[in-house]
């Protein structure tokens, strides 16, 4: 489904996922430990088991999802900066969540490469983009 309705958006446009967790939620920690070792053995890591919804307005990741600003959250922003074909623009159906210019991707298909991990007090965002293997 995923690439017989691609898209067919610029693969090299950066979209992001904003994600928060609980200031006691323990797996936001496992998860950035794990991130950071995958960045150190230069390993690909796999974000979702499912396919995930990205953002083209880095404003909604970072402060509708991840609210990168509220210090009752860890928060983690995904900002993808390449991908490959197979992903759907529903922008068109979002209805009053147009807004959030949505793109899914099959996230839980495909392997990233981590390029860079930047993190403040409570916020940490993790650029990846996505792995080919042809």
């Amino acid at each position: 489904m995923f690439n017989k309705y691609d898209s067919e958006l610029d693969k090299n446009e950066h979209i992001y996922r904003g994600l928060r967790f609980n200031k006691d939620n323990e797996i936001f920690d496992i998860l950035i430990q794990t991130y950071k070792q995958a960045y150190k053995e230069k390993g690909l890591i796999q974000i979702d088991e499912a396919p995930s919804s990205f953002s083209r307005d880095k404003k909604v990741a970072y402060d509708e999802f991840a609210r990168v600003n509220d210090i009752k959250y860890n928060s983690l922003v995904f900002h993808l900066t390449k991908r490959t074909k197979g992903e759907l623009y529903i922008k068109e159906f979002a209805d009053k969540f147009a807004y959030q210019d949505e793109i899914v991707i099959k996230s839980h298909k495909s392997l990233y490469e981590i390029k860079s991990i930047k993190q403040n007090s409570n916020f940490t965002i993790i650029e990846i983009e996505e792995f080919e293997d042809d």
